[in-house]
């Protein structure tokens, strides 16, 4: 398992009843990110969220032995006169071997997937390509791109 706002990944070992933790930083140095008091001030709240990477669920692929996890990076809030919001962050897929050590990380094409709609099959890791600002986006129609994990 994993928490939104740190790299590690965390395994609990269930026979010795202990959790062991796997530095997971990859191309973002800064694996834990600074916490916020609590506030009312919901633009300090988006401001947090935007400015810092964002770690999501870690899925295992069983049919290649590995794991992946994307990462929503962080960025500046201010852009211009304009601000930046969540859907603005750039996406990177995270790959990991069994003992949770990376293995490649892609940068995904901008405004392009949704991270949160994808799963796993024996063809492959499927990700939706329905990001909100995806100009080629259909709410009429459910589709996927297939990647595929070959060994060197």
């Amino acid at each position: 398992y994993s928490f939104k706002y740190e790299s590690n990944i965390y395994q609990y070992d269930s026979k010795n009843a202990k959790i062991i933790a796997y530095g997971a930083k990859g191309l973002n140095k800064n694996g834990i990110v600074d916490s916020l008091r609590p506030t009312q001030d919901v633009k300090l709240w988006k401001v947090h969220f935007v400015e810092n990477p964002h770690y999501l669920n870690v899925i295992y692929d069983k049919y290649r032995h590995v794991y992946y996890r994307f990462v929503l990076d962080g960025i500046p809030y201010k852009n211009g006169k304009y601000f930046h919001s969540a859907i603005d962050k750039p996406l990177r897929l995270m790959f990991f071997n069994e003992k949770f050590e990376i293995i490649k990380e892609v940068d995904m094409p901008a405004y392009t997937y949704a991270p949160s709609t994808w799963f796993v099959t024996k063809e492959g890791l499927f990700i939706s390509p329905t990001n909100l600002k995806n100009p080629y986006s259909d709410p009429n129609h459910l589709r996927f791109h297939i990647f595929k994990l070959h060994k060197k």
